[in-house]
């Protein structure tokens, strides 16, 4: 091989070289900026607050009504069958007001993630052998906002 073109092969090589070395430090800095950032974001989406929300909703009577322990036991085991019992003890749900006359009631749940909740309840159909129909009304954050929304809706259902 000729000495110039060993010369220029001899620099082509540098160049890439060098270039390659510059790119992969420039990529370590940005990929090290983003991970810093990515772990502030995913550090928050990761772990969810539990959220203690309040679900106002009417139960539609088909054959007869509910007593206020059938419902709860109900609910409990219904959303136990839809989550599984993981993700029937990462939840709490509680019963806290249901009247067999009007068939508006309030139920609350401590959860980060609340609609499959919402669902599995909503699919409820019978409950102590009398056939229902659970329709969710309004999602609240507090239980006076809840307590509001119920003399409404029992005013408007009677």
């Amino acid at each position: 091989m000729e000495t110039w073109l060993a010369f220029i092969a001899a620099i082509i090589s540098l160049i890439i070289s060098t270039t390659s070395i510059y790119m992969v430090v420039r990529l370590k800095g940005e990929i090290s900026r983003k991970k810093g950032i990515e772990v502030g974001i995913s550090s928050k989406s990761v772990y969810r607050e539990r959220i203690k929300r309040y679900v106002v909703f009417r139960v539609v009577r088909i054959d007869d009504s509910p007593s206020f322990e059938e419902l709860e036991s109900c609910l409990k085991e219904t959303v136990k069958e839809s989550l599984g019992l993981l993700g029937f003890s990462e939840t709490s749900i509680k019963l806290v007001r249901y009247k067999v006359e009007s068939g508006i009631g309030i139920l609350r749940i401590v959860s980060n993630n609340i609609y499959p909740i919402i669902f599995s309840i909503s699919r409820l159909r019978r409950c102590g052998g009398k056939r229902i129909v659970i329709s969710p009304l309004k999602i609240t954050g507090t239980v006076k906002g809840a307590y509001k929304k119920v003399t409404i809706y029992e005013s408007k259902y009677r």
